[in-house]
């Protein structure tokens, strides 16, 4: 993939790269601002010719100049880029990995390096991109994992449903036999595999790891090779006759057996296939019983009283026949409440006004109101939402939703006791879990806004 090939397909996604990086840096400053100017000016235009209160005059000029302003941008653009290729194609360029400051120890977050800002976020791009194309393959993603996983389960017949996750997934993944399944690809360009050689040494050094293990958590081409290396193992589950379903999310494994031929050879589990086929590529199946086990489903949809949590739902089966209840997992619920109680805690905290509304208000309403609506984050495509309803599309029930919902009026009320907040309090009774999922709200935040939110939830 070409430098012109990212700037435009981050463009169609909605992400403007030059605001993006003139905001966290850059080491072409001058050339990235003549760039925001012929998109300002291009922008102007076409609100202009898309104005249907202008005259027909006007509009014309107008679609004239804007195409003159693209000209302009795209020369802006390629003159951009062409310092950027200067720094890439130099015999002295690195790409490498640094430690990022996290409250997490034992999830411990990095971020690219290079000679420049700009040099890392396109060569991590391009690696990503070029490692998937190379085998063909993307990962799949969250909601398409959990339509057809569910769609799987709904139906009275006999399976075998199989939960398993990889212990320190990210940091057991060994280098050599990383580098050794990429070297047997020919799709791969032999630069990749010198910027991937690169990133693993750099994350040695910064790691402090005694062995080559591991891929640098945050960092968006380790998602890629995390992907690629579990291939095979994918393949070797997919291929069992009696697989009606397969799906890995990163490290969370879920599958879906039928009733085995009983001439055929039949694991005693098939927790024992998963730890045989990790082994080969020196990964262990975590321990923990909560993530890894197997459940025997006689001619029916699910046990009634069994349920299953995988990627956020906790799914079970409803009264009905052939029906699922989907709804919060429990892990996905605890997250929202103790979002809401970190949301009031910082509000107390702060010195508010008791005469007035005041900043602290303020942004208590803004983050209950994002934690309740739905939104476009930051950098995202255009028609990617998330939030109450875009996040969980699958619920069937709203159990957990007015659960939350009763917290909420819960610190509310506590809140009205003070006489001085009744009008914050009544501010924030418009906002609800349950109506914000039924009936969805679409809100916007500017950036300093999204700083300000996200400030309590960082601790």
């Amino acid at each position: 993939m070409t430098l012109r090939g990212v700037w435009d397909e981050r463009a169609r996604s909605g992400v403007n790269v030059a605001k993006q990086l003139l905001h966290s840096g850059t080491a072409h400053h001058a050339e990235l601002t003549t760039v925001r100017r012929r998109q300002s000016q291009r922008s102007k235009c076409r609100k202009v010719e898309s104005d249907t209160t202008r005259s027909q005059e006007e509009r014309s000029i107008a679609r004239a100049k804007g195409k003159k302003r693209s000209r302009q941008l795209d020369r802006a653009v390629d003159a951009y880029l062409t310092e950027v290729q200067k720094t890439l194609v130099t015999n002295s360029f690195k790409l490498g990995v640094k430690r990022l400051s996290t409250p997490k120890p034992q999830k411990q977050l990095y971020t690219l390096t290079a000679p420049t800002p700009d040099a890392a976020y396109f060569a991590g791009r391009i690696l990503n991109r070029t490692i998937l194309e190379a085998y063909n393959t993307r990962p799949a993603s969250r909601q398409e994992i959990l339509s057809g996983l569910t769609a799987t389960l709904r139906g009275k017949w006999t399976k075998t449903i199989i939960q398993a996750d990889v212990r320190s997934f990210y940091e057991s993944i060994p280098h050599a036999l990383l580098m050794s399944n990429l070297d047997s690809n020919r799709r791969v360009p032999t630069l990749a595999k010198q910027w991937v050689q690169q990133l693993l040494d750099s994350y040695v050094s910064a790691s402090g790891v005694m062995v080559p293990l591991g891929l640098p958590r945050g960092v968006g081409p380790s998602a890629s090779l995390s992907h690629i290396y579990m291939l095979n193992f994918d393949n070797a589950l997919k291929r069992r006759k009696e697989c009606v379903f397969y799906a890995r999310f990163v490290d969370d494994i879920v599958a879906v057996m039928a009733q085995a031929d009983p001439h055929l050879d039949h694991p005693v589990t098939y927790l024992d296939v998963v730890q045989t086929e990790l082994k080969p590529l020196g990964l262990l199946m975590s321990a923990d019983i909560t993530k890894c086990k197997e459940l025997v489903v006689h001619l029916d949809t699910l046990p009634l009283g069994e349920k299953l949590e995988y990627l956020g739902y906790k799914i079970e089966r409803d009264p009905e026949p052939s029906k699922l209840r989907i709804d919060l997992s429990a892990a996905r619920k605890e997250k929202l409440k103790q979002r809401l109680t970190l949301a009031f805690q910082d509000f107390t905290t702060q010195s508010v006004n008791p005469a007035s509304y005041g900043p602290a208000g303020h942004l208590l309403e803004l983050r209950v109101r994002l934690l309740t609506s739905n939104t476009r984050l930051l950098n995202s495509k255009r028609d990617a939402f998330v939030g109450i309803r875009f996040s969980n599309m699958l619920l069937t029930v709203d159990t957990t939703l007015s659960a939350l919902d009763a917290s909420l009026n819960a610190r509310i009320t506590t809140l009205e006791s003070n006489a001085s907040l009744r009008m914050l309090g009544a501010r924030l009774r418009r906002y609800s879990f349950v109506s914000g999922f039924h009936t969805p709200k679409y809100v916007t935040f500017n950036d300093a806004e999204w700083r300000d939110i996200a400030k309590a939830w960082k601790a």
